[in-house]
């Protein structure tokens, strides 16, 4: 029998009901140790070391999972590990009262921790493994539940054919993603520097991946909307977030009830590219370096205006930044976007502004604007003759813009994989690189985990600066 294709154990024990002859009470059996004393067998009579006598009432564990109390169950669960904290039984026991406590993130993870140690210390247990798959197959990290299934039934060669059939679907399910089209959501409007990431990353993606990757704009509240809706996202690797750093570290610090939680509610796959800005002036104007721009910034404090693309915006923050680290003050202008903003600057409405590289560099090369210095760490090989704010002699002010790619939390490990390595690929790939780098733009593509530890530090670098400088979004 072929198995389905399925995207829950639920729904899969319900294709069970039609395709195999098990009973409503069998089925039941899929869900509660057997080793309570429910549908079958007790644990092997040879692994006493297994059990919970002595130490716990079996009679008053079992009623409580059974009755739906699992908090009472834990509390026996909890004197007992306490004696036997090597006691495979009892952490199996233990996950369980997790998993029947509620359907929290928490929760689950919790589960977990107990199957896994129930896996730990009774390697050989047919139930540990088991209920171990079937956590691991919730959170859709199918090739390891398919891997515990495994264990399984080779510790018990007559499991039924539903556990068979379970840990078939499993292996079915981590071999087939991608079975359809992969969305990357960009929550701005079309045509600014995380829209040409998205579309350039997302075409080589499509011939890494072999399924059509569309990109969707939807912007709106700074890029919050559409993270909110990446967030409520099923995490079965179909939708990412591909957004630049504003809704990851900076506007959850700006507005309230921003619909998602930006350290919790994803899972980060990569920091793609990063770019510094570029402090310019009109060619028109009579400041040609960082000194004298401060200079005139300490004669006439609050009276220099400075462009960005809108308040809290990655060109308005490192004003501010600029502005803290020399003791100046300036006007700040926010624009409804980059487009606005460099039209004024280039028309001399403006006097400086912080723009990313990308933006500038060919009025620069073209002379219609006069580069001061950039915030990177090092000088851009696109504008080698421009000194770094450092040179210049302020410090601290290294700031880049950037682009990351993220999904919603919950993302199967093994999709997770293929995701992170189809965008790793499409970055260095012969054609994009260079195209890339000739923009202005470094090619990152860490790690999940050197993403997550970047995002820590920026989130709180811009949270203080926002909260210092009293920063609003209004």
């Amino acid at each position: 029998m072929r198995c389905p294709k399925i995207s829950s154990r639920r729904s899969f024990e319900r294709g069970l009901r039609r395709l195999a002859p098990l009973s409503t009470a069998a089925i039941v059996c899929l869900s509660l140790p057997l080793a309570l004393g429910g549908c079958a067998t007790q644990p092997p009579a040879e692994q006493p070391s297994q059990h919970a006598r002595g130490h716990v009432e079996r009679k008053q564990l079992a009623a409580a999972l059974h009755d739906g109390k699992p908090d009472a169950a834990r509390q026996l669960l909890t004197t007992a590990l306490r004696a036997e904290p090597q006691n495979g039984y009892l952490h199996l026991l233990n996950g369980l009262s997790y998993q029947l406590a509620d359907a929290s993130q928490q929760s689950a993870e919790l589960a977990q921790v107990g199957y896994d140690a129930a896996v730990k210390f009774a390697p050989g247990y047919y139930w540990s493994h088991y209920y171990a798959g079937l956590a691991k197959f919730d959170q859709k990290d199918y090739s390891a539940a398919a891997e515990e299934f495994a264990w399984a039934i080779l510790d018990r060669p007559e499991a039924p054919q539903a556990f068979v059939g379970l840990a078939a679907a499993a292996a079915v399910q981590a071999q087939s993603w991608p079975t359809k089209p992969v969305t990357l959501l960009v929550p701005f409007p079309p045509g600014g520097s995380t829209d040409m990431i998205a579309r350039t990353v997302g075409a080589k993606m499509q011939e890494k991946l072999g399924q059509p990757v569309v990109v969707d704009n939807k912007g709106g509240a700074t890029g919050t909307i559409g993270a909110g809706q990446v967030k409520r996202a099923p995490p079965d690797g179909y939708t990412l977030l591909v957004s630049s750093l504003g809704p990851f570290v900076i506007t959850p610090h700006l507005i309230k009830g921003v619909p998602y939680d930006a350290t919790r509610d994803f899972d980060l796959l990569t920091v793609a590219v990063q770019a510094p800005n570029v402090l310019v002036v009109p060619a028109a104007s009579p400041l040609k370096s960082v000194a004298e721009l401060i200079a005139e910034l300490k004669k006439n404090p609050g009276k220099m205006t400075f462009a960005s693309s809108g308040n809290g915006s990655s060109d308005h923050l490192t004003a501010e930044l600029f502005w803290l680290q020399t003791g100046t003050s300036g006007n700040h202008i926010p624009y409804k976007g980059g487009g606005p903003a460099m039209q004024d600057l280039l028309g001399s409405q403006v006097d400086a502004s912080f723009q990313n590289i990308n933006a500038v560099v060919q009025h620069v090369a073209s002379g219609k604007l006069r580069a001061l210095a950039v915030t990177s760490t090092k000088r851009s090989p696109l504008l080698a003759q421009v000194p770094t704010l450092a040179e210049a002699g302020v410090k601290d002010v290294d700031v880049y813009s950037w682009q990351a790619v993220a999904a919603p939390k919950g993302l199967p490990a093994d999709v997770k994989a293929k995701l992170h390595a189809s965008v790793i690929a499409a970055l260095n790939d012969g054609q994009v690189k260079p195209k890339l780098l000739e923009q202005g733009f470094e090619i990152v593509g860490n790690t999940p985990e050197q993403f997550a530890e970047f995002q820590a530090r920026e989130y709180a670098r811009w949270k203080q600066l926002i909260e210092t400088r009293k920063i609003t979004a209004d």
